[in-house]
């Protein structure tokens, strides 16, 4: 069906099934790249002719970065990006926004929208998958790779969440601490930290020739409340990426890539 981001982009639900809060989907939006005659009758000969990027959002957020599609939709890449359950599109009334009590639960978001995106696949030779995540995107889809190994040709990082912003010592004694109150009461809220710069850098550097209206019921200038179960899934996360055999190198190089990207 028709997304909010406009004629360029289509937006497909994925039923998950239902929690305890109800009817459970992921969203999946499709960038709709002009074609050419010559493309249609000769092909298509550009660099990333033959690549799928599928794009996961971080915390708080959800895919609104048109500009990002288009840099790799004119490369000649297929772009897709997920808003999660319970995030952006994705959001039912009456949900906990961005709740989640284990970040593997997004493997069957992950899945779902692969599937759908091998439905669309066009005939020929196998195509590349490159996931693209942005914080806690990023921690998901390094995660999911790990989990996953072969399956995408590289993985980038952009600005990915892969450790808690406090000194190691703090860190080992305010996970115990978490891990408790999740288990106790996985839906206490901590105390509201952000004042609101990231939203007002974000504004700052938006593209006046090409705005963007963002959705703040899906993106609030301030985060979404964090709660105890999901803060502890991060935690998680993290514990797994430090203590798992995982090759990460910097951001936009790839994650155990067997098949190098064109330049």
């Amino acid at each position: 069906m028709p997304d909010v981001l406009g004629d360029e982009f289509e937006q497909l639900t994925l039923p998950l099934g239902s929690d305890d809060e109800g009817e459970v989907v992921a969203t999946l939006v499709r960038a709709l790249p002009e074609r050419t005659v010559w493309r249609r009758l000769f092909g298509d000969g550009r660099a990333l002719a033959d690549t799928d990027v599928l794009y996961v959002h971080g915390w708080s957020d959800y895919f609104f970065q048109k500009r990002l599609a288009r840099f790799w939709t004119a490369r000649g890449a297929r772009f897709f990006a997920l808003d999660l359950r319970k995030y952006g599109r994705s959001l039912r009334p009456g949900q906990t926004p961005g709740f989640i009590s284990d970040l593997a639960e997004y493997d069957a978001d992950i899945a779902a929208a692969l599937a759908a995106m091998q439905a669309e696949q066009p005939r020929g030779a196998p195509r590349r998958l490159v996931l693209l995540g942005h914080s806690t995107g990023g921690l998901t889809l390094s995660l999911w790779a790990a989990r996953n190994p072969g399956m995408a040709s590289a993985v980038i990082l952009n600005s990915p969440w892969l450790e808690f912003q406090l000194s190691r010592f703090t860190r080992e004694t305010l996970a115990p601490l978490v891990s408790l109150q999740a288990k106790r009461r996985p839906l206490d809220r901590a105390p509201q930290v952000d004042l609101g710069f990231y939203t007002r850098a974000q504004n700052a550097v938006a593209d006046p020739d090409d705005p963007v209206d963002v959705n703040l019921a899906w993106r609030p200038e301030q985060t979404m409340a964090v709660h105890a179960g999901w803060l502890n899934a991060v935690l998680a996360g993290h514990a797994a990426v430090a203590f798992a055999r995982i090759t990460i190198f910097s951001p936009l190089h790839a994650i155990d890539a067997p098949t190098p990207l064109k330049s």
